[in-house]
């Protein structure tokens, strides 16, 4: 049975299409069959995918609105994983993506902007779970991290105080990302210390996910 996570905030910037790609492909690269779609006008996510005609990433599909989605989502049922990349600032879209999701993944920035979002999405998440027996699971995940920056702390407190849980695993800013992304690929289709570290920050994530299935 397919696991349908959403990767949402209301707030851009957070790197939700990054956490998409690179959590498909690592799910992809576990040997699971992953699908993901894309509800950003602006297409970064399926602009990627079709870098490479030959690529093996997860195949991408356009979602423009409530049907699509569940056509998607009806499309993905003998797959593991159904990813979708939210829209920022779109209130509809998000509603049903949380409306539909078994997860929620909401990356944030350790900036005090992006916290000061997140009361608005704990707010419609509560109230998804008190009608879908506490579905979906929500999930904050620390992004763009700079290692041993007091301020990674300070985040965490902040999010927690908005009565939301995080992952454990955070992701590190690294310019790898945007590197491989150029070429059509992931951190986990090219070598060196950098895409590696940023495989290692990934595997952690998918791991906790992994483990919330079981």
């Amino acid at each position: 049975m397919v696991m349908f996570i959403g990767v949402i905030n209301s707030k851009g910037g957070t790197g939700k299409t990054n956490t998409c790609r690179s959590l498909g492909r690592g799910l992809q690269k576990r040997g699971f069959k992953v699908s993901m779609a894309d509800c950003d006008p602006q297409r970064a996510l399926m602009e990627w995918r079709a870098k490479d005609e030959h690529s093996e990433q997860p195949e991408v599909s356009m979602i423009n609105g409530r049907m699509s989605l569940l056509e998607a989502a009806e499309r993905a049922q003998e797959d593991d994983f159904f990813l979708v990349d939210g829209l920022a600032g779109n209130f509809e879209i998000t509603m049903m993506i949380v409306e539909a999701a078994d997860l929620v993944i909401l990356p944030v920035q350790p900036s005090p902007d992006d916290v000061n979002d997140l009361a608005s999405m704990a707010k419609l998440i509560t109230m998804n779970q008190a009608v879908r027996q506490n579905l979906p699971v929500a999930r904050v995940l620390l992004n763009g991290v700079i290692r041993n920056a007091s301020l990674n702390s300070v985040i965490r407190e902040a999010v927690e105080n908005e009565g939301l849980a995080l992952f454990d695993s955070e992701i590190v800013r690294r310019e790898a990302y945007r590197q491989a992304a150029a070429a059509g690929g992931t951190i986990y289709d090219y070598t060196g210390d950098s895409f590696t570290s940023g495989m290692v920050d990934f595997d952690s994530l998918i791991s906790e996910i992994i483990e919330s299935c079981q």
